[in-house]
This record gives C-alpha cells, structure tokens and sequence, in this order.
C-alpha cells in the first residue's frame, strides 16, 4: 500500500512540460502511514509512523495521535521538529496554536503569528487570522505590541463591517423590559442605517412573539413589516403591515400609497402574482404611474403568462423610462413575447434595439443569433445565414459559436445546399466533441446517411503518459497562439513549489478540502499548464478525493484549446467526465429504469460531485435537493429524514433518481421536459411543452423560456451523450 502512493507521487510529477518543469524534490515526499490516515485507521498509523525522524513523519504522527483522541501527544509532537520546517512549520504551529487556545491564549497567538512569517497563500493566512481573532477574543490590546499587528489590523478593517451589535443588544434590552415607545424610536430612526443582516436579525428578533404588533406605533411596525419583506419573512411581512394599517395613526404616518407599493412587491416576492397586479394597478390608478411599479407590473403579467397586458406595461416602461441602466433586460422580455405570440418581425425589431443601442450588455451577442433564428422560423434561410455567418465573423471568441455553425449547417440544410451544410456539421462535431450542438450535428449527420463521419471516434488507449504527453503539446500550442500575458510559458516559482508539496501532505494525510487551499492558486496560476492540471486531478482521484479531482477536471476541460478537442486521449476524457458515485448510482439508477449515465449527467452539472455543495436557494447536495422536496421524497419512500440526510451520497441520489423517475413519467418519458422541471419546475416546463409541442426538437431547446433552464437543459443533455459514449470505452 505503501508503495502504491509512493507510485502515485511520482507519477504526478514525473514528466516535465515547457511551461513548468518539475524540481526533483517534489518527489521526495513520505507516504508512510497515509493510507492508514486516510482510511481512519489511526493506532495502524502510530505504529506505522512510531519510529519516524523527519519533519514529515512527525507531523503525520502528531495527526493520528490527534485524531486517536491524544492531544498531549500531538501538542508535544508538533511543537517538535515540524514547527521549525519550513515546508510543514504552518501545519505544526497552527496545529499546536489550536491544542492551547483554550487554555493558554497568549501561547497559541505566539503559534499563530510564527505560522503567518513563513510564505502561505492567502487564503490559508485568513484562516490563521480568523484563529487569532477568536484567541484575542475583545482584548485584541495585547497584539497592539506584537508584529501580527499591522497585518491584522488590515485584515480586520477589510473582513469586518462597522459593528452593529450594540443596537440590536439595545433594542432586545428594551423589549425585554417593555419599553416600547423607545424600541419605536430606535426603529424609526436607526433601523435603516444598519446591514442588511442586522436588520434581517432586529426584525426576526422583535417580530418573534405579538408584542410588537399592537405596542408599536404604525410607522415602526411598516418599517418592519418592510424589511421583513426583504429579508424573506414573507409571513411576518405581511403581520406587520396588517398591525400597521389597523393603528389610529396609520393615515397620518404612512398611508395607503406606501403600503400599495410595499404589499404589491410582496406579493410578487411570494409569486402571487394576480395579488400583485391588483395591488399594483390599484396604486397606478390612485397615485399615477411610476416607472419600477410599472415594471413589476409588466413582469407580474408575464409571470401569469398573460402576454397581451404584460406587453403593454413593457412597452409603457420602455417609452417613459429610455434611459433606465437595464434597458437591454427589459427589451429581452419584451422580444420573447413576441417570439411567444408568434411574431418574428416584432421580436427582431426589439432584438436589434438590443445588440444596436447596448452592444456591452450581456444579452447583446444571444440578441443577434435570437435575430437569425427569426429569419429561420420564417422559412427565410438565406437571411438567416447571413446574418449567423456576420455574427461568426464578428465574435470569434464567443461561447454561442458552435450554436452559431450549427443553425448555420440547418440553414444551409433549408436551402438545399446538403454537401455544404454536411461539412460544417463535420466541423463543428470534430472541434467541439463535447458541446450540445456537436452531439446535434452528429445526429444530423446521422439522418443525413452519413454514419462513418457521425460516429465519434475516442482515442481508447488508456495511457497516462501518452496523454501527459498530447497535454504537453496543447500547452505549447496554447503558449505559441496566445497574445495574452496571462498565456505565457513560466517555470514553476519556488512558492509554488513548496505549496504543491504542502498539498500534497495534506491530501495524502486526508485532509483535501485544506490541500486545496494550496493546490488551486498554483493551478491558477500556470493556465497554460494543461500537464499540470491533469496531475492534480489524478493526484487527487487516486486518494478518493473526488470532489477536488473534479473541479481540476473541469478546469482542465475549459483550457483545452478547440484546435486540439477531436483528438482528447481517453485519460484525459476520464478526468473531465468522471465516473464517480458510479456504485451508487449503477445501484439506484436501475431501481428506477433510468439510465446510470443520465444521472452522471446531472450530478456533474448540479454539484460537480460535490455532496456538500450547498445553493443560494438552499438546494443540497449531489443532485441539488430542496430540504422540503427531501422531505416530501424521504416520506414517500417511508424514510425518516433530517436534513442532513442530503449530504450523504447515498441518500441523495436515492432520493433525486427517485424525483427524476417522478418527471419523466410526468412528461411521458420526455427528457428535455424532464430536465426543463428539474431546474425550471413541472408548471413552467407544463406551459413550455404545451406553447412549443409542434415545434422541432432544436427549436423547442431553443425556445424554454428561462435562459438558466434552456443552457442547463443542453449542458445535461450534452453530458448525458458523452457519459453514454465513454460508458463504452471502459
């Protein structure tokens, strides 16, 4: 076993590239007992590492002592050899600053500040400035005196806000002792001076019981059921402006104008959407037009799928409010309503104002191409060409290229001209093997007759030198091509160096999330060293550490040049389209008659294999499950469930297979509509389906009205046909 990793090192760093050549230290790294800590075998690791001398050995003991429950031995161990060494010194001294902080303060911020004097990337000196924030506690007076001080104190003022504790300690005080009419005037007249998340935190705290709804007066209880609105509290938002309005004072402090408005977008925050267009209109109609109430109003309509009404408020906010700083949006909206009402002459007129008068903007370059398409809805090829090919020319460096080439070959396909449209189908599949619409011209092709250029060929050799070797030859080609400086060729400095082998401890001794605080500024760093992403990502596969091999993965896909994407090695193909969770998967998947490489393809593109991966919108997970969607599944299944059940692999996959069979039996085993749910929800896939059902198969992708749910629905379905066709190779 122990060679095996001793194997794997060297591997990792046994070829060289131009662009960064490996120093022969590198290899010089100990792997005993790192299997052992990694597999949480820790008295097999002690007696593995017993009789180490080396700064490395040492430190790998002080962890498995550590880990075994034996503080005083890691404390003595680390504070041994490795806090001197100037490759694993942060480790030992942070290691010994964390074992004293509770009892001895003052000696772990000696630890501390002796870690942050040696060279460490910047993420990791947060870290160890977050540890002597948290030992200093409130009397940061004693490191006034110490050379930590400077620094600090620059991190301090960067990371932390203007403190806003004493008023939200005030104003619980005062509630507690019932004395309103002061909790009314701190709300009134300093509540909208503080951060969005100590107003979130004072209106949670005084809106917790019903005290305040009939103590306060009107103008605090708006001013809270406001915020609340903003923060999310939709339930206490709508208490507090209902506390308000009932107040004597209301007329006289606030007033139906205010509260229209107020509870019009709340409406429209909860997606009551007919709420907030009767809510809002009734303010238009009282208190005159405004443009952001307009606005709302517009999008209101749209939301009820009401294109008629929406298109009036779009076209009443575009002609009174020209100069508005999002203009390019709203004329978006207003183009895809014509789209949707079957008007292709009207949506181009809306999509040139776009790409003409906001050409920075960043619907401006999907503008023109929505501008082709409408000639190609119209039977008008020849326009359509034009106007794909102009755009081509224009935006050589676009992401919307291969869509570009693709309409382009179905262009040239609609004007009779199939030996041309063949050839740039052939093109676009060879320079973009792994993009939707390569996958697309192949299917094209295939209809076509044309089977043999079609078919796609991997190079199946599993060879990993041989694909070090084809990287090498990318990142020349990258090096040569480039103007840019970020581009260049550059030996690895001896930071670098030393931070490669500091990550290369700390995965191997099975901590990955902190190696990669190490790892990934180097590959930052070096984006012409394709050589060096890969071995980061075999490095890390071969320890298990699958979410961090699959972000280098990734990675490494988007720098491979197109000019070298037909002839990818399959090594190469393995790390960018991992197979990982595959004995879950091949376990689950089939229970529920669904393809194992569907589901690969979305957990790569929802969580890149991340079980932790937590959303803005609060989705879990490897296949991104909403806390209630898990719990109405767990019931389903007969499953006690808490929320941290989405975090284990199992149970997340578990419950999205069985979710996912859910849709496609929804949609009669269609898997663009069941993809659209998945992101976008079953209703608006339901009205997409039921809008563009005569449609073909491009143009009814093409035209899902949301713009994140139309790319996810092309990125899964892309990752789908590539899983399928490398699930043959292995």
């Amino acid at each position: 076993m122990q060679k095996t990793a001793f194997n794997l090192l060297l591997f990792f760093f046994s070829l060289c590239c131009a662009a960064a050549a490996a120093d022969d230290s590198l290899f010089s790294v100990e792997t005993s007992g790192t299997d052992a800590l990694r597999a949480g075998a820790y008295g097999h690791a002690i007696d593995e590492l017993r009789s180490s001398t080396s700064a490395s050995g040492l430190l790998k003991l002080a962890i498995a002592h550590l880990r075994s429950g034996d503080t005083a031995g890691a404390l003595s161990l680390c504070t041994a050899g490795p806090a001197a060494d100037t490759e694993l010194g942060p480790f030992a001294l942070e290691m010994a600053g964390d074992l004293l902080c509770k009892k001895s303060p003052d000696s772990a911020l000696s630890c501390y500040g002796r870690a942050l004097q040696m060279s460490v990337p910047g993420r990791y000196r947060n870290r160890i400035f977050e540890k002597i924030s948290a030992a200093a506690g409130d009397d940061t007076a004693k490191l006034v005196a110490t050379p930590l001080w400077p620094d600090y104190s620059l991190w301090w003022s960067a990371r932390k806000p203007l403190p806003t504790e004493p008023l939200c300690a005030a104003v619980d005080s005062l509630a507690s002792l019932s004395a309103w009419p002061q909790v009314d005037s701190l709300v009134t007249g300093s509540l909208t001076a503080l951060s969005d998340n100590a107003q979130c935190a004072i209106v949670n705290s005084l809106c917790r019981g019903r005290q305040a709804d009939s103590a306060l007066a009107a103008a605090a209880l708006f001013l809270l059921g406001k915020i609340a609105a903003d923060c999310g509290q939709y339930g206490t938002a709508e208490r507090m402006l209902a506390a308000s309005r009932g107040k004597a004072d209301f007329a006289a402090a606030v007033g139906d104008r205010d509260l229209l408005r107020v509870r019009g977008r709340l409406f429209f925050n909860q997606k009551k959407y007919k709420e907030a267009v009767a809510s809002l209109t009734a303010y238009v109609r009282r208190f005159g037009y405004e443009s952001d109430v307009g606005l709302l109003i517009a999008r209101a309509y749209s939301s009820l799928d009401n294109n008629d009404d929406a298109a009036d408020w779009y076209d009443r906010f575009i002609a009174r409010t020209p100069r508005y700083p999002a203009m390019a949006e709203v004329l978006w909206r207003r183009a895809w309503i014509e789209e949707e009402r079957g008007r292709p002459q009207t949506a181009m007129a809306f999509f040139q104002r776009i790409y003409k008068y906001y050409p920075r903007s960043s619907r401006a370059e999907e503008s023109f191409v929505r501008h082709a398409l409408c000639f190609y809805r119209e039977e008008k090829y020849g326009e359509a060409l034009q106007k794909l090919t102009l755009f081509e020319t224009k935006n050589r460096d676009s992401p919307l290229l291969p869509g570009v080439r693709y309409w382009k070959a179905k262009s040239l396909l609609g004007l009779n001209k199939i030996d041309t449209a063949k050839a740039r189908l052939i093109e676009l599949a060879r320079q973009e093997p792994y993009d939707y619409y390569a996958q697309r011209a192949r299917d094209l092709l295939t209809l076509l007759g044309d089977s043999v250029d079609a078919h796609l060929c991997l190079d199946t050799v599993s060879d990993n030198d041989r694909a070090l070797r084809w990287l090498d030859s990318a990142s020349r080609f990258l090096v040569s091509s480039s103007d840019s400086p970020q581009t260049k060729a550059k030996a690895l400095s001896s930071d670098d160096s030393l931070n490669i082998r500091r990550g290369l401890f700390l995965a191997l001794a099975g901590n990955s999330a902190d190696a990669e605080i190490f790892l990934e500024p180097v590959e930052l760093s070096y984006p012409e060293n394709l050589p060096l992403d890969f071995r980061i990502a075999v490095f890390y596969r071969s320890i298990g550490a699958m979410t961090q091999a699959a972000r280098s993965g990734r990675r490494l896909a988007w720098r491979i040049p197109p000019e070298f994407r037909e002839t990818i090695p399959l090594p190469v193909y393995a790390i960018m389209y991992p197979f990982y969770y595959s004995d879950i998967v091949n376990s689950e998947a089939p229970r529920r008659h669904l393809d194992p490489s569907f589901v690969l393809a979305i957990i790569r593109q929802e969580s890149v294999f991340n079980p932790c991966i937590v959303s803005q919108a609060g989705a879990i997970g490897l296949m991104q499950i909403m806390p209630s969607t898990g719990a109405t599944l767990a019931r389903e299944l007969g499953e006690p469930f808490c929320v941290d059940t989405l975090y284990r692999p199992s149970a997340n996959i578990r419950y999205g297979t069985f979710y996912l069979r859910r849709l496609l039996d929804q949609f009669s085993g269609n898997e663009v509509l069941a993809l659209a749910s998945y992101n976008g929800g079953p209703q608006n896939a339901s009205e997409w389906y039921v809008r563009n059902r005569e449609k073909d198969f491009d143009l009814f992708v093409e035209d899902i009205g949301f713009s994140e749910t139309r790319n996810y629905v092309k990125k899964v379905l892309a990752n789908y046909w590539f899983y399928r066709r490398l699930s043959r190779s292995r």
